[in-house]
């Protein structure tokens, strides 16, 4: 699976999560499980933690080091940059329904 459609399943979970209560809970609950429900494995021995930022807690990940040095491509995936932007879409569209 190429990055582009992992990180598109990934926005649609988190999109899911954001508009279902009972699925953010199964997700935050068991991860994997719904990774997986969802198209998207996860490779044996890595434990996933889901947190949830709020209106003053802000989680940020600092990833693995992949090696000596990342390319711009690993950046953004390692950054989630198109999933930042589809969640600031997304609130964006809550503040303003139009």
């Amino acid at each position: 699976m190429q990055d582009r459609e992992r990180n598109e399943k990934y926005k649609q979970i988190i999109v899911k999560c954001l508009a279902d209560k009972v699925f953010k809970a199964d997700f935050m609950s068991d991860p994997a499980k719904v990774l997986k429900e969802n198209g998207l494995e996860i490779r044996d021995g890595v434990k996933l933690h889901v947190v949830e930022n709020t209106e003053t807690d802000c989680y940020l990940v600092i990833p693995a080091k992949q090696g000596p040095e990342l390319t711009d491509d690993q950046l953004d995936r390692i950054a989630g940059a198109g999933i930042i932007g589809a969640i600031s879409k997304l609130k964006a569209h809550k503040d303003n329904p139009t």
